[in-house]
């Protein structure tokens, strides 16, 4: 039990200190890949996290968790939804982006529409403690654009 904890532990450190690393490098212009690039990219559509950004190695919990949003996992699972649409895989992520975007829904909302599903898969894996399962992932994104629709029929 521990060990999980010390593992959580190391993962969270891990991920805020590459983030906090990423937005350095942005902002003086050095970084040197293209993932690194999607990553800056999604924290600066997050403008309202600058001063979270420049400090997230010193953050509190507090500071990270906001309104019920861990903003680190937040702009990790935005991240991945980009790295998919620019790797094109799984293609049904573009498809299903496209279809959102059909529908009148913004990109940056679409995104996060998309990283609910993907969040749904990983949230099982790490529960269940099964390796990551694709045609899941593919289920939870069909859903995606019916979801939406019922959303937005629902605030008409």
């Amino acid at each position: 039990m521990g060990d999980t904890n010390e593992l959580n532990s190391v993962m969270k450190e891990l991920s805020r200190q590459q983030i906090w690393y990423i937005w350095q490098m942005g902002k003086l212009g050095t970084i040197d890949n293209e993932e690194g690039e999607r990553l800056y990219n999604v924290l600066l559509e997050h403008p309202e996290h600058a001063g979270l950004w420049d400090r997230l190695t010193e953050a509190s919990e507090d500071d990270v968790v906001q309104d019920g949003v861990n903003l680190v996992l937040h702009v990790t699972l935005h991240g991945a939804v980009e790295n998919q649409l620019a790797e094109d895989n799984p293609p049904a992520v573009r498809q299903v982006l496209r279809q959102l975007l059909q529908k009148g829904m913004g990109r940056h909302l679409a995104i996060h529409a998309i990283a609910n599903a993907f969040l749904m898969e990983i949230f099982h894996v790490m529960k269940d403690k099964r390796p990551y399962d694709e045609k899941n992932y593919l289920r939870e994104l069909r859903k995606v654009p019916l979801e939406a629709q019922d959303m937005r029929r629902r605030h008409k």
